[in-house]
């Protein structure tokens, strides 16, 4: 019965691993290195702090988008917004360092002749990285 219990758990995750395999950056290849991944994406997605609290959603050419972050307190964050013409030099894209609550905002004025679509925002720092994108509309 024991066997049993340890091939279900071991599914279990083995399972988890495919579901969470975008999280875990290690190699699975040989017996049991699927449970240690699993166990390490698992861990590694508890440990996760960094999420986008307000998107940016859409702005119109000329208008100020925000988006605001919670992170680590006190943690420095870089941010780059990606339109099709590369990255964006806007001034408000600086580098910001979070409050004791872990937030950050940053503001910046899309411009007048920025083409209108889906344009990806990259936030990293404190060992962590995400994307999310907002829409420009003329």
């Amino acid at each position: 019965m024991k066997r049993k219990k340890s091939f279900i758990i071991a599914s279990c995750i083995a399972s988890a691993a495919i579901v969470l395999g975008s999280v875990g950056s290690a190699a699975v290849s040989g017996p049991g290195n699927a449970e240690r991944a699993a166990a390490a994406a698992i861990v590694e997605a508890a440990d996760t702090v960094l999420k986008v609290a307000k998107e940016a959603g859409t702005v119109s050419n000329g208008d100020t988008a925000t988006l605001s972050i919670q992170g680590k307190p006190n943690t420095k964050y870089r941010i780059t917004v990606y339109y099709f013409s590369g990255p964006s030099r806007a001034q408000g894209l600086k580098a910001a360092v979070s409050d004791d609550n872990g937030e950050v905002s940053w503001s910046w004025k899309v411009g007048t002749m920025t083409a209108e679509g889906e344009h990806r925002i990259v936030i990293s720092g404190g060992g962590e990285k995400i994307e999310t994108s907002f829409r420009t509309i003329e």
